[in-house]
């Protein structure tokens, strides 16, 4: 189904896509799909006391399939959201803090391609 959906933003949208692209590449980064949902707030029940705005692969996928963010302020601005959370949330010796900080590091990388790609190529 997130096949199609691919294909299909490909045709209308290549940042859309790239947007597509991203996530899918970052959750390969997740190995142990830390980020992959939302956190489980009767397994953390204080996480929503610190964590102003929750956000995981899941939700933001749904949010780029269902047209809620379209610029790549929007989705850089939610995308960064995964990693700050959970590295305010976590100490730096934890292993969340470090699967944090390397998808932050590959998040920057994709970053960087897809700024590159929009200042040569018009969306």
């Amino acid at each position: 189904m997130r096949l199609s959906f691919a294909c299909a933003i490909e045709r209308c949208s290549p940042l859309l896509s790239s947007f597509v692209r991203t996530i899918l590449s970052l959750r390969l980064v997740d190995r142990e799909g830390y980020f992959e949902v939302p956190v489980d707030v009767a397994e953390v029940p204080d996480y929503l006391s610190v964590i102003a705005r929750p956000m995981d692969f899941g939700t933001l996928m749904s949010r780029v399939e269902s047209a809620e963010i379209i610029t790549l302020e929007q989705f850089w601005d939610n995308c960064k959201l995964i990693w700050e959370n959970a590295m305010i949330y976590n100490k730096m010796d934890t292993i969340y803090y470090k699967a944090a900080q390397r998808i932050k590091n590959a998040a920057e990388e994709s970053y960087e391609k897809v700024l590159a790609a929009i200042l040569v190529s018009p969306f």
